[in-house]
């Protein structure tokens, strides 16, 4: 395709066109993209500027190239209206298309001309790991990270002056830490890859003791409002419920005949820890009651697995987040959509705020979003990197976020402002869980070699 074809195409015309059907189809797409007309939709605002920028471009260099001597246009106006951000916004217009091939040529143009270019780098990333491109999509995920690092001034493998610093490594597992959890300052509870469930002492991080029972790794855990029960999902299909002081296995639900069909993912008590909601690999949703191991409701045909499940602070409702850009709000009672958000990116992590109804979501494009979900409006939207965020928690006082990305760079933010308060790169393997002291001071960090690392805050 060369330059003036690219004019054409943003006008919708073909190359035959006359001067009056460019005139005609200006008019036309000016009118239905003007931004005047999304003033009250802010995101299809911003959308619609990008394509009027387009437009007006288009029309004016299709004008001067009919007014003027045609080799001339081609040679040199042309190449001096062409951008990297022109060529950027084609790379987006195509690719919103489905003709990725397409878009990877006018993102590399964009590159080329401005090879630090984040959002063009970001834009192509995502649309090679569609194609499968698995390789080149790493490589521009490296190249992100050291525009980004750059950007701070700061080298990857120079130490970064933080108040965080590494207090002890707990060796309690074999394999993978898929879940952490603190409860109350007075234990915490780890689960991974080996099949085990260890409780420790949040005093002097000794070892309580090793629950077992699972035959598949574990990869949720929950523990009860009171916190004499916990609640464990994994691969075996099973949910099992335990007693934390004793160690003692009380109840499975689940099994070759009944519950799920397939690894169950997520896990979570309601508040009067009589029933457990799930789910599972097998693209449902249930809750059970503990007492009578049956199951109250089972939500069928979701069109993806739900990875993850959080509940409400008043525990009225949960949310469930799976492969879809969507925040779903469902009653805990009978298991009904309320209401749904639209997330713009993939959700790879979810956290409640402790006091008011406000929801973090990590996502893949590194950005972390806050949404009130009493108006469904986002009211907060945090660059943190341009690798996914695989881990964020609210601080218990609801002040602070505590955010993770696919480099282990971990990033405290401030709630109010959305301002950065200190972050620090712990030279450990890849960060799969998280957890945080009631004082916000001391870190537990799960990681995917085994190892939990202590880390606490000097200031």
């Amino acid at each position: 395709m060369n330059n003036l074809e690219q004019y054409y195409q943003i006008l919708n015309l073909k190359k035959t066109a006359s001067l009056t059907d460019i005139k005609q189809a200006y008019r036309q797409q000016a009118r239905k993209y003007h931004p005047d007309r999304f003033v009250n939709e802010p995101e299809k605002q911003e959308e619609a500027q990008e394509k009027f920028k387009q437009i007006n471009q288009a029309y004016e260099i299709l004008k001067a190239y009919f007014s003027h001597d045609q080799k001339a246009v081609s040679q040199d106006i042309i190449a001096k209206k062409t951008t990297p951000e022109f060529y950027y916004n084609l790379g987006i217009q195509t690719a919103e298309k489905e003709n990725y091939e397409e878009s990877l040529d006018y993102f590399a143009r964009a590159i080329k001309l401005n090879p630090e270019y984040l959002e063009a780098l970001l834009y192509r990333k995502k649309v090679l790991e569609k194609l499968g491109f698995e390789n080149r999509a790493k490589a521009d995920a490296r190249r992100i990270l050291e525009i980004e690092l750059s950007l701070r001034n700061i080298s990857k493998n120079s130490p970064i002056n933080s108040p965080w610093q590494s207090k002890i490594v707990l060796k309690g597992h074999f394999g993978a830490v898929n879940a952490i959890l603190n409860y109350q300052d007075q234990y915490f509870v780890s689960a991974g890859n080996d099949k085990t469930i260890k409780i420790w002492n949040c005093k002097n991080f000794s070892l309580i003791n090793t629950l077992k029972g699972h035959s598949g790794k574990i990869n949720s855990i929950d523990i009860s409002k009171n916190g004499k029960i916990l609640a464990s999902g994994s691969k075996d299909q099973t949910i099992k419920i335990w007693e934390v002081i004793k160690g003692n296995l009380l109840i499975t639900l689940g099994g070759l005949f009944s519950g799920h069909s397939a690894q169950v993912l997520a896990v979570k008590f309601t508040h009067n820890h009589r029933y457990i909601l799930s789910t599972s690999l097998d693209k449902t949703i249930k809750l059970w009651d503990i007492e009578t191991r049956k199951e109250i409701y089972t939500i069928k045909d979701l069109l993806h697995p739900i990875f993850a499940l959080i509940l409400s602070p008043d525990g009225q409702t949960f949310v469930s987040v799976g492969a879809e850009k969507y925040l779903i709000i469902r009653n805990v009672k009978n298991g009904k959509i309320i209401k749904s958000i639209k997330v713009y990116s993939k959700i790879l992590a979810i956290a409640y705020h402790p006091k008011q109804a406000i929801l973090a979501v990590g996502c893949q494009d590194g950005t972390i979003q806050l949404f009130n979900l009493e108006t469904k409006q986002k009211i907060l939207d945090l660059k943190a990197n341009f690798m996914g965020i695989s881990s964020i928690l609210f601080t218990v006082d609801g002040n602070y976020l505590i955010s993770v990305d696919l480099d282990n760079i971990v990033i405290k933010w401030e709630v109010k402002t959305g301002k950065k308060i200190d972050y620090f790169q712990p030279k450990i393997k890849q960060i799969l869980s998280l957890a945080i002291s009631l004082n916000s001071k001391t870190l537990i960090i799960g990681t995917n070699n085994g190892q939990i690392s202590i880390w606490n805050h000097n200031i």
